[in-house]
């Protein structure tokens, strides 16, 4: 009789263990390796400003619960590139679906027993609770493939928004944000263009007639290169040299502005690039245009009117791809040919990026989602060329004024510390120095004997400031001025000193 019960102790703990790894009904929400592409469709209701994938891969246990590993890529999902973890889901034994985020925080978000006109109480993926009702229920068929449709309503007066749930498929807003619609929201529209299970494609958003990231129309993607408000810092030296910092040093800083009106018209952004030679105390300022139109590709667009493709962001591994190099100083295309040799990823302080390491007979470059070449956006592809008058290496770059790359073969940064070194340090003439130049808000002006008298002027000759100072040594706040170059006139101990200033 002990044995007996012993026995029927052992069953059920086993049968409640198969229960709670095993038995979690997950298929009402999606089979393992279903994935989802979700578009941010706020302001424009018609094409996302953003997407993002999210694929259910693998499980794991937490506090003795089986939950199926939500993970999410900004582009797209392959072997070398399994994406983050997002977000864990389970569903219990009373097909009761759970979302638990990154913070170990876990809301109920579904009830895939929920009937026509019954109500329930769930939450949003921020953990807000409201009450909701089953305002239609119904079969769909999609892809030849019959599920069931819950299309649920807010009954709370300030959540009367609603969601809408498919079998097999989840939330039509996208798990990450499931019934976000009750919330009423402003901002952010996300909505489920697609899923499909295994590269079966097993959901199609009506609304939508695509399901990749790249949609088909006239818009951009230039955050591929790098986001608006962006800047890259370069160093340039001769290629026969072991070392970067020689007398044809050339520091870049490169300032990428959103497209005007005009521009809007073919989405080009306005490269505009600042180049300071320290050798000869010289600034040469000038711009080119670039864009990523829905096909992937980058286009640049020269001063001379003259467009080709220097890189492709859906290629794979081997891929060979026919190109263009682009050489800012000259304003000169040259077709190269490379193939892609790896695909792997950096770290930025925006998390890691994927890039493609395009190799030929010459040589090789690096290319970085949002970030862009190696090489720096003024010489892209150079190392392709076979011309080896010059080295061109991107040293960091910023996002907003603040560093978010740092080329892990150097420990400095141009923007935070090489061009104002270089500028501490250049000659003195008539005793009066000017750092850091070029700037992005203020200047120091230095002078041998106390007292000065400064002026700044425009481009146009407009007169901005006439103030006199009894100091050696003061700061001047330029943030409220637009970028560009500007005039600096001093007179100290009888002596006048000009000198152009750039801000960017």
């Amino acid at each position: 009789m002990k044995l007996h019960y012993s026995v029927c102790v052992l069953f059920v703990l086993l049968l409640s263990n198969y229960f709670s790894y095993s038995q979690d009904n997950i298929s009402l929400f999606a089979e393992e390796g279903t994935e989802w592409s979700v578009g941010d469709f706020e302001p424009n209701p018609s094409l996302p400003k953003k997407m993002y994938f999210i694929k259910m891969i693998g499980d794991t246990v937490i506090d003795d619960l089986q939950y199926h590993i939500l993970r999410m890529s900004d582009y797209f999902f392959s072997e070398t590139n399994p994406g983050e973890i997002a977000a864990f889901v389970r569903i219990t034994e009373y097909d009761v679906l759970f979302f638990r985020n990154l913070s170990g925080e876990e809301y109920k978000v579904f009830d895939y027993s929920l009937e026509n006109y019954e109500n329930a109480s769930l939450s949003a993926y921020i953990g807000e609770n409201f009450t909701v009702e089953v305002c239609s229920y119904s079969t769909v068929t999609y892809f030849g493939q019959s599920r069931k449709r819950w299309s649920i309503c807010g009954v709370d007066p300030d959540n009367n928004g609603g969601e809408i749930w498919v079998e097999g498929v989840g939330p039509l807003s996208g798990i990450l944000w499931a019934n976000q619609g009750l919330l009423g929201l402003c901002g952010f529209y996300p909505q489920l263009l697609c899923a499909s299970l295994n590269g079966v494609q097993i959901y199609q958003n009506p609304d939508h007639n695509f399901c990749e990231y790249f949609v088909p129309s006239f818009l951009d993607r230039f955050n591929f290169v790098g986001d608006t408000g962006s800047t890259w810092d370069v160093a340039v030296s001769m290629a026969d040299d072991n070392y970067l910092y020689t007398d044809s040093v050339f520091i870049n800083a490169v300032t990428l502005d959103s497209p005007s009106s005009w521009y809007y018209l073919f989405y080009y952004y306005v490269i505009n690039a600042v180049v300071y030679n320290p050798t000869e105390f010289s600034y040469l300022s000038d711009y080119f245009y670039a864009k990523v139109f829905s096909d992937s590709l980058l286009y640049v667009k020269n001063r001379e009117n003259a467009e080709h493709i220097v890189f492709d962001f859906k290629a794979q591994k081997d891929d060979t791809l026919d190109l263009w190099s682009y050489d800012f100083y000259t304003d000169t295309f040259y077709p190269v040919t490379a193939w892609i040799e790896n695909t792997d990823s950096v770290l930025t302080s925006h998390g890691m990026r994927k890039s493609w390491r395009l190799t030929n007979e010459y040589g090789s470059t690096l290319w970085m989602k949002g970030l862009g070449n190696d090489e720096g956006l003024l010489r892209m592809n150079f190392a392709l060329t076979g011309i080896d008058t010059t080295e061109t290496v991107l040293i960091c770059a910023h996002y907003e004024n603040t560093q978010i790359y740092q080329n892990p073969d150097f420990d400095f940064c141009s923007y935070n510390s090489l061009i104002q070194s270089m500028d501490e340090n250049k000659p003195d003439i008539h005793g009066i120095s000017i750092f850091p130049n070029p700037t992005y808000d203020n200047i120091t002006v230095k002078s041998e004997n106390p007292g000065f008298f400064m002026q700044i002027y425009d481009i146009t000759g407009n007169e901005l400031l006439r103030k006199t100072y009894i100091d050696r040594e003061i700061t001047v706040d330029l943030s409220s001025y637009s970028a560009g170059v500007y005039f600096i006139n001093i007179i100290s101990s009888g002596k006048n000193y000009s000198e152009k200033i750039i801000r960017y």
